[in-house]
């Protein structure tokens, strides 16, 4: 539940911005359809993915580059490289040790003749110095929604894994985003006069209060997503690989407005206890499959 899925895209340059662009706009769009990790802990919040607090409360954000949703356009590839140097590296690899040490911009860090953090071996914390070098990049970790990587691909970090039958959604919904980024695009370009908060004030409203996040709007939210959804449907479709069916449960999910995280906060307010919850949901019924 608390697992964030990844996928890798291989990109050209041009597309990788549009791509960039894209993702940042939709982001708050993506936490109606995926979220999967509800703060159980205190039904109150309704929070409905407490991955985003998680985050947003760690060392990771001491530098907000690190996880911030962009809420800006890239004009060029160059400009996605540059953010990337504003991101902080946190922690090294030497002789299989993990060193960390006060988070530092990846343009500030490179300029350091010698950085001092620690390491823990056992239970005990020992203290060292090292010499940043450039292979070091190779254990950034940013935690944005989206990321250039130092393969040169785009990762896309921001949803919940998904229950075991759904698993395939994510990448078959980003991947039919690839394949139909320009009616995707205007799609997204015909309500943008109309949104009036920003991209990262919208993820907030979309993990604390899902669809009713509509009283925030100017236009039909779930209208809009069905034609997002339709689009990105259309570019899987493109593909030839049969691969549509694995984005039906978005289409199911956005009809009942709801997500796998509300569905496991409703059941909690019918009073199901976890493992309850779990059955119900069909977890175990997979997991006896592979056992």
């Amino acid at each position: 539940m608390f697992s964030s899925v990844q996928l890798h895209l291989d990109l050209h340059s041009d597309e990788m911005v549009l791509y960039f662009n894209i993702l940042n706009k939709i982001t708050w769009l993506k936490a109606l359809l995926f979220s999967n990790s509800p703060n159980f802990f205190d039904k109150e919040e309704r929070c409905y993915c407490i991955r985003d607090l998680l985050w947003e409360h760690s060392a990771c954000a001491v530098n907000s580059d690190n996880i911030e949703i962009h809420n800006y356009e890239f004009n060029n590839y160059q400009e996605i490289l540059e953010n990337v140097l504003n991101t902080s590296v946190f922690f090294v690899v030497r002789a299989d040790k993990r060193i960390y040490f006060k988070p530092y911009r990846i343009k500030d860090f490179l300029q350091k003749s010698r950085i001092y953090g620690c390491y823990i071996e056992g239970c005990k914390k020992h203290e060292i110095s090292f010499s940043p070098q450039i292979e070091d990049l190779k254990k950034l970790k940013p935690y944005n929604n989206i990321v250039l990587t130092s393969r040169g691909t785009a990762e896309i970090r921001s949803e919940c894994i998904q229950p075991f039958k759904d698993l395939m959604s994510h990448s078959a919904f980003h991947i039919g985003i690839v394949h139909n980024m320009e009616k995707i695009k205007d799609h997204l370009l015909s309500v943008e006069k109309e949104l009036d908060h920003t991209y990262s004030e919208l993820r907030k409203f979309a993990i604390y209060e899902g669809y009713d996040i509509q009283k925030h709007l100017n236009f039909d939210i779930q209208a809009f997503i069905y034609e997002l959804l339709l689009l990105t449907k259309e570019g899987i479709v493109s593909r030839g690989k049969n691969e549509e069916k694995f984005i039906d449960c978005l289409f199911d999910r956005l009809e009942k407005k709801t997500n796998p995280a509300i569905e496991w906060m409703n059941k909690m307010d019918q009073g199901m206890k976890t493992t309850e919850i779990i059955k119900a949901m069909g977890i175990w019924k997979w997991k006896k499959r592979f056992l």
